[in-house]
């Protein structure tokens, strides 16, 4: 999951392994210019407004790619492994999040109850969830059901601004 994210952002993933030491996973993702050299990136990576956005994923590896994919596109990230810590933050008055961006399945509470107690939390908050699951399994979850927005990964770094983009601009 996480080299298919890498390979269509342009980056790949290096390994390390020595016995007794551990193993080191290296995430390397290509150096975007800044913006104001940067004209000839699309638009969808040029509307940040400064928003938000806290990313729920059990995957720890996928977790950091994620954040460092948004991070690239100017976006504030708060980042927890599971929905106990996500609804902390929620619950953190001092804390303003845009948007909520979660995993469909993870242990404990899904993405989608998760998103049911986000909502009586923030009534207005943006919601987008994302799984490497097949099809069959996200409906079972009751996500593609209703009309939600939806990332299938691994996606592209272009189609994820775009998606977060079209919801922001849904005001």
């Amino acid at each position: 999951m996480v080299d298919g994210i890498l390979q269509q952002n342009g980056g790949h993933l290096a390994l390390a392994s020595h016995p007794g030491l551990g193993t080191t996973f290296s995430i390397y993702l290509p150096v975007k210019e800044p913006p104001e050299r940067s004209s000839q990136r699309p638009l969808s990576q040029r509307l940040t407004r400064n928003e938000t956005i806290l990313l729920v994923e059990d995957e720890d590896l996928v977790r950091e790619v994620n954040a460092l994919l948004l991070e690239s596109l100017g976006y504030r990230v708060l980042q927890v492994p599971d929905a106990e810590e996500a609804l902390k933050l929620g619950q953190n008055e001092q804390v303003k999040i845009d948007l909520l961006f979660t995993d469909v399945i993870m242990p404990g509470m899904s993405g989608r109850e998760l998103a049911e107690a986000f909502r009586v939390l923030h009534p207005n908050i943006k919601i987008l969830f994302q799984s490497g699951y097949t099809d069959d399994i996200v409906v079972r979850h009751d996500i593609l059901q209703t009309e939600v927005p939806f990332l299938q990964k691994p996606f592209s770094i272009d189609t994820l601004a775009k998606k977060i983009r079209n919801l922001f601009d849904q005001r």
